[in-house]
């Protein structure tokens, strides 16, 4: 289907996330994303309760953004306004939007960004159109641990986000726009920035690739690969 060729099966290790396993399965299935892919992407994003389960009602004051894979409002509109999405198929079967893509109950729509198996297939899907259009623009991931950490950092960056960042782009503004909302530590940002001479946008790249690095692991939410 779309994106990268399909990981061989995946047995995945979740812990209290194995409720999940059957939505990660199928958005995998869908998106041609490994499983392990799709679950290091929401862990990253996601919120955890006190046992660790990811909250299917995770969200950020600082933003609007909500549920497992932290859908913005906007972006979660504009899936639903696609007419490939699964999220616009069950949109327009519960009566949320019409067969054009406008939006007949914003509220009920963007109250669907809670609902796990959905959140779940909408970023897999997501991500593998990005990484499409990044391969495209000469990005092509090599392994899956690869595709995992470019489909991330779109998700995170948006795609003209991710590519700014790829090519060196990303203006001294957006960088600290971007340091203090990920960040919310003024000390920390400062630190981070000084450290890098005063170059926001090489403190951001440091930060954002860092923590890429330290979360994207799909081989974390494997437990055998057959």
């Amino acid at each position: 289907r779309r994106g990268p060729a399909p990981a061989p099966t995946e047995a995945l290790a979740l812990g209290p996330n194995g409720i999940y396993a059957p939505a990660l399965a199928a958005a995998a299935a869908q998106s041609g994303l490994s499983a392990g892919a799709i679950a290091a992407l929401i862990d990253a994003e996601a919120a955890k309760t006190s046992d660790g389960r990811w909250d299917p009602k995770s969200d950020n004051p600082a933003s609007t953004a909500r549920g497992l894979a932290q859908f913005l409002e906007g972006t979660w509109l504009d899936q639903a306004a696609h007419p490939a999405r699964s999220l616009h198929r069950r949109a327009r079967e519960a009566g949320l939007i019409a067969e054009d893509g406008s939006v007949l109950d914003r509220a009920a729509l963007l109250a669907l960004r809670d609902t796990p198996d959905l959140a779940i297939l909408a970023a897999a899907e997501m991500a593998a159109d990005n990484l499409l259009a990044l391969a495209r623009l000469g990005y092509a991931p090599v392994d899956d641990q690869a595709a995992a950490r470019l489909a991330y950092l779109a998700h995170h960056e948006g795609l003209a986000g991710a590519h700014a960042h790829l090519t060196g782009a990303t203006t001294a503004a957006r960088a600290a726009r971007r340091l203090t909302a990920n960040l919310a530590d003024e000390g920390r940002v400062a630190q981070l920035v000084a450290a890098h001479g005063g170059a926001h946008h090489e403190a951001y790249a440091a930060w954002l690739e860092g923590y890429i690095e330290a979360r994207i692991e799909p081989d974390r939410f494997r437990s055998v690969v057959n």
